[in-house]
């Protein structure tokens, strides 16, 4: 597999992953009294957040948004790297290793906070970072360079 291809790949899943959480984000509901009880005090209960009156509910939302966003711009990062790797893989390179870095931290937190499909969708990426890392190599310099 080419290495923009496996970027691309990369990219698609990120975007589809940011999707996924966003959707999720506005689809929150309580499945029993106990959870109700909960989202009602997040929503309920207002405090003081750096000079400005928040809920629970709203920093919690926020932060979902946050992580959204940043899926997109990941995911956006990952397709424009998908046409650096073909013309320039020395610069590229540097960039997959950090996107590769943010990719593991991500598996990590997925593993130990969160459920089986976000935690998967970053195993995925991972690996088709790792692909398009080994992949590409440095041209080398030709006479006419």
């Amino acid at each position: 597999m080419r290495p923009s291809f496996a970027l691309r790949l990369a990219a698609i899943t990120t975007l589809l992953y940011g999707i996924a959480h966003t959707w999720a984000l506005y689809t929150i509901h309580a499945r029993d009294s106990l959870e109700g009880l909960v989202l009602y005090m997040m929503r309920s209960h207002d405090f003081d957040f750096g000079g400005t009156t928040h809920s629970y509910w709203d920093t919690y939302f926020g932060f979902g948004l946050l992580v959204s966003v940043w899926l997109f711009v990941l995911g956006v990062l990952a397709w424009q790297m998908g046409s650096l790797v073909e013309r320039e893989p020395a610069h590229a390179r540097p960039l997959m290793l950090t996107l590769l870095i943010g990719y593991v931290a991500l598996c990590v937190v997925n593993s130990l906070y969160f459920f089986a499909l976000p935690t998967l969708l970053s195993v995925a990426i991972t690996i088709l970072v790792i692909g398009a890392l080994l992949r590409s190599k440095p041209k080398l310099a030709t006479a006419s360079d």
